[in-house]
């Protein structure tokens, strides 16, 4: 698999500045994309971002606990369970997805989209933070 990387600058809601290193000179490494052709750019790929900013993030103390149930081993593919009732991971219910690893030093985001399970390449000492609309966050120890 292909890995690309770009510096993504959000300043209006319609469209997105991006610093693609694909340009061919530094002059087109800047460029802008309305919000469908990013959306539909970030649909067709592995859907991780890294997020880099100065503010203190804060995630709510309502947390509940959650436990992982390998859906499809050939694939990776997790539901979370909290008191034997499936959680829906949908966008429609899903606000972020944030996956820690190495006691918090390495972490990646996850973009909620219409699945209902979670693929994880690397479950090995990880914790899974999912916030919810409902104002919770679940969290897994993997």
């Amino acid at each position: 698999m292909l890995a690309y990387l770009i510096i993504f600058i959000p300043l209006l809601l319609s469209s997105f500045t991006i610093n693609d290193p694909a340009g061919k000179s530094n002059e087109s490494v800047t460029r802008r994309y309305k919000l469908s052709e990013f959306e539909n750019a970030w649909h067709r790929g592995s859907n991780v971002m890294y997020v880099i900013h100065d503010k203190k993030v804060e995630i709510n103390n309502n947390r509940i606990e959650a436990s992982l149930e390998l859906k499809n081993n050939k694939e990776n593919l997790y539901s979370v369970l909290v008191n034997d009732t499936y959680l829906d991971l949908s966008s429609d219910f899903v606000k972020t997805i944030l996956i820690t690893y190495d006691n918090g030093l390495t972490f990646e985001y996850l973009v909620p989209y219409n699945n209902h399970y979670l693929a994880l390449e690397n479950k090995n000492k990880c914790i899974i933070y999912i916030i919810g609309s409902d104002g919770f966050t679940y969290v897994c120890n993997c």
